[in-house]
């Protein structure tokens, strides 16, 4: 990472992630990374974001019109006011790297949430003149396909002990029971029951936010990591192109390997070509010999032959 001070300067976090993704090689586009992080934190009625976990932007939401709400706080949401600008690095690595796990413990919240037997005996108080939970087809594996026979989230008695597993609890149970000062009637905007957290939360995890930031990293580490993978790619060519050329270059395969040495090593000797292999061949090459050193000469073919 570009290693900057922002000490003192009051930035605010999200500027300074801009400045730290600049400094990343390659990438010059932290905007559009940025916008998907924000994208999973807007509001709106219909928001398929982690935002529609936490509030609905909106108390004026006429009932039954949205499943957004009030559901989710972390255990350890206090420590997320203690980020700092200075860390931001640290923050683009849970960004990138993290956000895979989190969606994954979101699909398991799900599954399980499935799981949850909505029944009376468990805690559940029954909706007046609407029969039980069996007869409503809310059985262990279809909690929060169909409405239960609890008036609202907050009073189904498996749903807290499984958000306080995953770390979880309840953002506002006044406000999702209806019980809020501004709700009058007690059907009030911020009352939800488990079909419309199920509603809520499989929009969230199949939702557009998730797959555009999902894109965005993939971007962002391809685009990272190009220049890395160009320079080993070079490198390790070239390491075997010199490793190939110094296993074949001594094997002599064309058989040119002595005349790149030596320039009259081309230059056979007359007996050399004339002789057919045998013996008899080398006698044969008297018509060759001078008159002053035959000897020399007939020596000279003896030892070539031998």
């Amino acid at each position: 990472m570009c290693q900057k001070d922002y000490r003192g300067k009051g930035e605010a976090v999200a500027t300074t992630l801009k400045g730290e993704l600049e400094c990343c090689p390659g990438w010059r586009k932290p905007s559009d990374l940025m916008g998907a992080v924000g994208n999973m934190r807007s509001g709106g009625k219909e928001c398929a974001s982690l935002y529609g976990l936490t509030d609905c932007g909106d108390n004026g939401t006429p009932p039954g019109s949205s499943t957004c709400g009030k559901y989710l706080y972390p255990l350890t949401g206090s420590l997320y006011n203690s980020v700092a600008p200075q860390f931001c690095d640290t923050y683009i690595s849970w960004m990138v790297y993290l956000v895979y796990g989190l969606r994954e413990g979101l699909q398991r919240l799900l599954e399980e949430f499935k799981k949850i037997q909505c029944t009376k005996e468990n805690g559940c108080t029954g909706k007046g003149g609407q029969g039980s939970c069996e007869t409503k087809g809310c059985k262990k594996t279809t909690h929060g396909t169909v409405d239960c026979c609890c008036e609202n989230i907050v009073k189904c008695a498996g749903v807290y002990g499984l958000f306080y597993r995953y770390g979880f609890s309840f953002l506002s149970p006044m406000t999702l029971t209806g019980n809020e000062k501004y709700e009058t009637d007690g059907q009030g905007p911020g009352k939800r029951d488990c079909k419309a957290f199920y509603t809520q939360l499989n929009n969230v995890i199949n939702g557009t936010p998730f797959r555009d930031l999902f894109t965005q990293i993939r971007k962002f580490i391809y685009t990272t990591r190009l220049p890395f993978g160009l320079y080993v790619t070079a490198f390790w060519s070239i390491v075997l192109l010199y490793l190939l050329w110094s296993i074949t270059g001594p094997l002599d395969l064309m058989h040119i390997q002595s005349h790149w040495r030596s320039p009259g090593s081309y230059l056979v000797p007359l007996q050399r070509i004339l002789a057919d292999g045998s013996r008899k061949g080398f006698c044969t090459l008297g018509y060759f010999r001078d008159g002053t050193d035959n000897g020399l000469l007939e020596q000279g073919i003896n030892d070539l032959y031998l």
